[in-house]
């Protein structure tokens, strides 16, 4: 833990939290503000910018001089243990929760049964179930192809490979999204959550990484300006999202799920260069953050199911909150923690660390 970024942390716990807030609303609030969506939204696409950033500066450690079948065994294994074992626990937590009719023996049918192998959004609408898994199956297919393409692409410089990698997985998903234009499509379904779809948003944070590692000097010379930018980026982002500033509905649909990752990319980039004092508080946050963001959707299940859902909605945030703070404390200390010390160790090259801030949650 001694060489976690804590610019980082903090940028994990401003992800996580809207997307705690927003889950929370559409169970407990009868009217939700339009911005509490926006914002929850907006906290995934963070969780992606900064999952790119940091799954980026170790496939720059470990890709950095060449492919090899030892350096791509280790990275997979070093991903899978850490994003697994959570993933399906919950999986099996969330097939005992019964809301709307769904049921342990249906939630074991063949449509649910490609939550197991990451294939409920590949490249069409998941099902109405488990839906915070959707952004994990992008991580993870992401994860998945990139070492592939690295290896496919031969005769230029490692570096090279990575960058064009990163920037044709910018292109090719904002161009299947203007492909798929429809007006009438749910967009969220549809769109926003299909893998092919959004594998973009994680790819800017590749980008971050890569512009830090080789303009480092002068990254940190205009780090503030690179956040500023971040921060009109997000606020234009936010104004579009809110239809304060409607650029049309094409756009809406296309351009501004480049614009966001992007938008946070920089801020990423920003938050890496800053020399924050720790608080415990966020470090918590931040540590635990992967488990609350899969465990929150459980305990909203159950209360539901269970009819604690309050009409006083402080007497349902106290019981949320004091659920998924209990259950992502026993998820960490009895599954997370044990299993990433059990982690083979990472194959890291002899050039300079990026700091060791890679528990990455979507």
């Amino acid at each position: 833990m001694k060489n976690r970024n804590f610019g980082l942390d903090v940028v994990r716990m401003c992800a996580i939290l809207p997307v705690l807030v927003v889950h929370f609303s559409i169970f407990a609030v009868q009217h939700v503000p339009a911005i509490i969506y926006v914002m929850g939204d907006l906290g995934v696409e963070l969780f992606f910018a900064l999952s790119g950033f940091l799954i980026g500066g170790i496939i720059l450690r470990d890709f950095e001089h060449g492919f090899s079948w030892r350096v791509a065994r280790n990275f997979y294994v070093r991903r899978w243990m850490r994003t697994l074992p959570i993933y399906y626990v919950i999986f099996i937590a969330t097939c005992f929760v019964t809301v709307d009719g769904i049921t342990l023996r249906n939630a074991w049918s063949n449509s649910y049964l490609t939550y197991l192998v990451f294939l409920q959004n590949l490249a069409w609408p998941m099902i109405d179930w488990y839906q915070e898994s959707w952004s994990l199956a992008v991580e993870e297919w992401f994860y998945l192809i990139f070492p592939v393409f690295f290896a496919c692409l031969v005769g230029m410089r490692a570096r090279t490979r990575i960058l064009v990698i990163a920037l044709t997985l910018i292109v090719v998903p904002l161009a299947l999204r203007i492909l798929a234009y429809d007006p009438a499509l749910e967009f969220d379904r549809n769109i926003r959550q299909v893998v092919v779809m959004r594998l973009d948003a994680i790819a800017f944070g590749i980008v971050a990484i890569w512009l830090v590692r080789a303009f480092e000097t002068t990254l940190r010379r205009w780090a503030h300006l690179i956040g500023l930018v971040g921060v009109m980026g997000a606020t234009l982002t936010i104004t579009f999202m809110m239809g304060h500033l409607y650029p049309g509905d094409f756009f809406s649909r296309t351009f501004t799920y480049s614009l966001a990752p992007a938008s946070f990319a920089a801020l990423v980039i920003w938050a890496h260069f800053q020399q924050w004092r720790e608080v415990k508080v966020v470090r918590w946050v931040s540590v635990r953050s992967y488990a609350l963001y899969l465990c929150n959707f459980s305990v909203l299940r159950t209360m539901k199911h269970q009819g604690w859902i309050s009409t006083t909605p402080i007497i349902s945030l106290l019981i949320f909150s004091i659920g998924v703070i209990f259950i992502a404390e026993i998820v960490h200390r009895l599954i997370e923690r044990p299993i990433m010390i059990r982690r083979p160790k990472e194959l890291r090259s002899t050039e300079a660390k990026v700091p060791d801030n890679n528990q990455v949650a979507a």
